[in-house]
């Protein structure tokens, strides 16, 4: 039974070789790597109210009213829309191309988010003045 194993392991291994030893990636092969997408959560809130949300994986964000602004400067007051995308697991960071540097040495971390926010079709930004808080989950080991 092992020798079974071991012979089809080893051929596994010599189809597998074979069939990588292109020298170029066909253009499927490129598109492929490049369709890998990550859900994004879309929220509405209210510009005029302190909010908060929840993420999927365990994120909660809190958001004081009147935080953003237009890049002209002007408050933001209509309703906002927030999309969340969020990367606890070591494959999805690695499959998005993710990481986290200091002094040019990678760092070892435990998560990544993106949140983005617009307002009537444009893009806002965080006023200088305003934070937003942030919670990550609690977690004691990586997916």
């Amino acid at each position: 039974m092992n020798q079974i194993f071991s012979r089809l392991t080893i051929t596994s291994i010599i189809i597998a070789l074979f069939t990588s030893c292109g020298s170029e990636q066909s253009d499927s092969d490129k598109t492929l790597a490049e369709k890998i997408t990550f859900p994004e959560i879309k929220f509405i809130i209210d510009a005029t109210a302190d909010t908060t949300i929840f993420g999927p994986q365990g994120t909660r964000i809190f958001i004081e009213k009147e935080t953003f602004q237009f890049p002209d400067g002007a408050t933001a007051t209509d309703s906002i829309e927030l999309t969340l995308k969020e990367f606890y697991s070591k494959s999805d960071i690695i499959l998005a191309n993710l990481s986290t540097e200091s002094d040019g040495k990678l760092l070892e971390t435990g998560g990544m988010l993106n949140i983005s926010a617009r307002s009537n079709g444009q893009d806002i930004e965080i006023k200088s003045d305003k934070r937003i808080v942030i919670h990550f989950p609690k977690s004691n080991k990586w997916n």
